[in-house]
């Protein structure tokens, strides 16, 4: 995606308006501005984007402009209100969305706005918070009447759930031809360049400052017998999944066993999960930390959590390749045979090539001809992901070989990705080459012209030789646990040894 705030080729486009650089919105010193700050966010509500406008209004005011203030109505709050120094607050009568957050509907707030920007003579738009509906409606608004915006985002946002995806693609819009962007860090900037497609050079990076001196404590109220512990953070749980973690998700994440004993040993709830559903047994199986996960499932962890996304523990240990969490959850209830909306963790130890998982979910009676909406069936997804390991160890143990995704079958998977081997296997055990998709394909369609894949299946077309059709007659006839009950057939061993592939 291009920058915005640029032509084409990287150079200036001669239609965008004009970035804000040092001195073309001029200071104090030069020219005293009408600067208006419009967030939903405001006194009475409290918060810190609430507490940043009200000291930033206070010290552009010190430093000789007008500020005001537009937010909403809280509650009997409405109308105007003047704070220190005579600060005037617009308390509009809009109403609250979600979350202090107005409706973005654009046009509802225009005739309100650009009163006030005209009654107020405002030079400068000043939006704070990605998050703000009134932010966004104010940076429209303020370049349909040729006014200078600046905009400063206090948050970091993910780019996955659906608020994330909705809210990056409005700001994206709304920050096309801002003037200059404003971040409370460099994490915050890369942040916020990536969610809006902007160009660096037109963000800058402001860190929120603390003064001191507004919290030096009287020496008289001192007592030497009592502690003191002051907390410093963000009480707002939101941020997406990373912001509400608690300590005993980091713990667990990074394989702490003491401090995770330590936290539950003090009371911690091991099934607290963040806004996203993730616990920290879903952590602990992640990152493959057998004991964690066992310590916390011990205390009562829920082994069979779920996530937005439809993840569970086993889903993640399955992930990680950690055959020794996938014994361990199965102790302990994990359920190895899932519904289809979830995800499944067959398939996905299968796609990651970690065969002693896939043996082990196997063994617990998951079927091996699972089929998934966009995965098809372990063996499907095998073939896909060209792990012959995994294709070898199903189809010995009974999987379907012609059983794929809706009409497309493990062949044509295999063909797709241009896996000789894989196909020559899929073959030997009888796999159909005439099967043909949806779009009425056959696996020799798929294949590229003189290729290697042409070739084997131009080989393999013919009539196969009368013992690989005894070989699969027997197979058919002993059913899908053939591997088992061969063994009491009590054959010759060079027998056996073929009608098992070995």
């Amino acid at each position: 995606m291009a920058y915005r705030g640029r032509g084409g080729r990287g150079q200036p486009s001669s239609a965008s308006l004009s970035r804000v650089i040092p001195g073309s919105l001029h200071t104090f010193r030069t020219c005293a501005h009408n600067i208006c700050m419009v967030s939903d966010f405001f006194y009475p509500n409290m918060g810190g984007v609430e507490s940043h406008i009200y000291q930033l209004s206070q010290c552009l005011i010190e430093r000789g402009h007008k500020v005001i203030i537009v937010t909403h109505a809280y509650g009997n709050r409405k109308g105007i209100r003047y704070l220190t120094n005579g600060l005037k607050v617009y308390y509009l009568p809009l109403k609250v969305m979600y979350n202090q957050s107005t409706a973005t509907t654009l046009f509802h707030s225009l005739p309100l706005l650009r009163y006030i920007f005209v009654r107020e003579r405002v030079t400068i738009i000043h939006s704070h918070s990605s998050f703000s509906a009134m932010a966004h409606d104010a940076l429209f608004h303020a370049k349909t009447m040729g006014l200078q915006t600046v905009f400063t985002d206090h948050s970091l946002f993910g780019f996955a759930d659906v608020s994330s995806v909705l809210t990056n693609k409005l700001l994206t819009v709304s920050l096309c031809d801002t003037n200059h962007i404003i971040c409370v860090s460099y994490t915050s900037k890369e942040n916020t360049v990536l969610r809006a497609a902007l160009n660096p050079e037109i963000v800058s990076v402001i860190p929120n400052a603390v003064d001191p001196t507004d919290f030096t404590p009287d020496p008289f109220r001192r007592h030497d017998s009592i502690i003191t512990i002051v907390v410093v953070s963000r009480l707002v749980y939101r941020k997406d999944c990373w912001a509400d973690r608690s300590p005993l998700h980091e713990a667990a994440a990074q394989g702490r066993l003491l401090a995770l004993k330590t936290l539950i040993a003090q009371g911690v709830n091991v099934n607290l999960v963040t806004i996203n559903r993730v616990s920290s047994l879903h952590e602990a199986c992640l990152g493959g930390h057998v004991a964690c996960a066992k310590a916390l499932l011990e205390n009562g962890a829920h082994v069979n959590g779920v996530t937005v996304h439809g993840a569970t523990p086993l889903f993640n240990a399955c992930c990680s390749g950690s055959a020794a969490c996938v014994n361990v959850l199965l102790e302990f209830g994990a359920k190895a045979q899932l519904e289809v909306h979830l995800a499944s963790p067959i398939h996905e130890a299968v796609k990651r090539g970690n065969r002693e998982c896939m043996e082990i979910l196997l063994a617990n009676n998951v079927n091996i001809d699972q089929e998934v909406p966009h995965l098809g069936t372990p063996l499907y997804a095998a073939c896909t992901y060209q792990r012959l390991d995994c294709v070898k160890k199903l189809l010995e143990l009974g999987a379907n070989v012609n059983h794929g995704q809706w009409l497309d079958t493990p062949l044509h998977a295999a063909a797709k990705q241009n896996s000789v081997e894989i196909i020559h296997l899929l073959i030997d055990y009888g796999a159909n080459l005439k099967c043909k998709n949806a779009q009425g394909q056959s696996a020799l369609d798929l294949a590229a012209p003189k290729s290697s894949v042409e070739q084997a299946l131009l080989l393999r077309e013919g009539p196969p030789a009368l013992s690989q059709l005894c070989r699969l007659c027997v197979r058919k006839c002993l059913g899908r646990n053939c591997h088992k009950t061969i063994h009491k057939l009590y054959l010759p061993d060079p027998l056996e040894k073929f009608l098992l592939y070995q």
